[in-house]
């Protein structure tokens, strides 16, 4: 098991953090906030279970993709966890993402102009994920600020997951469609 981060060709965003590199400032109750000890960058520090629907390189390639793009949640790094957590029989990944202090569900409004600016960059940022994964629903949750106010948007609202969360429909709710 232990911290095997060996190389995938071409996914620069999964190594090893070296010792202090990386120090935890707080939490958010979801997730740590760490500060690069070097650059003093802010990031959001997620553990969660390796996606089994996605092979381990797809994963580490949509992670790489995150890096750079823009309007999207940013992927700063990831490593895989020294330890399998025994009693769920899995391995997880540490991902550190961009800090986004604030969710489209922190604010009751927004002014017409306002509105307007995170409606436009929403949508160029779900007509970029889409192009990869289209199927996802979308909630306030998913949409979230920088601290200079860029607009960032996610398919989950755990912005360190690679796939959706997708709702499932219970009996009750699914429609009567008669032949």
């Amino acid at each position: 098991m232990g911290n095997n981060n060996n190389a995938v060709a071409g996914v620069q965003v999964y190594r090893t953090s070296r010792p202090g590199e990386w120090v935890r400032q707080g939490t958010t109750g979801y997730c740590d906030i760490v500060k690069n000890a070097q650059t003093g960058e802010i990031a959001e520090q997620y553990s969660i279970p390796i996606d089994q629907g996605l092979s381990f390189e797809e994963e580490l390639r949509l992670y790489e993709m995150r890096r750079n793009q823009p309007r999207i949640v940013r992927v700063l790094q990831v490593e895989k966890e020294n330890t399998t957590h025994f009693c769920q029989g899995q391995e997880f990944l540490r991902v550190k993402t961009e800090h986004i202090p604030k969710r489209l569900s922190d604010f009751e409004k927004l002014s017409h102009n306002e509105g307007f600016y995170v409606l436009l960059e929403v949508l160029r940022g779900y007509q970029a994920i889409h192009r990869f994964q289209p199927r996802f629903t979308i909630n306030r949750e998913m949409v979230g600020f920088t601290p200079e106010g860029q607009v960032r948007v996610w398919l989950n609202e755990n912005f360190a997951k690679n796939s959706p969360d997708l709702p499932r429909v219970q009996r009750s709710q699914r429609p009567n469609v008669r032949p």
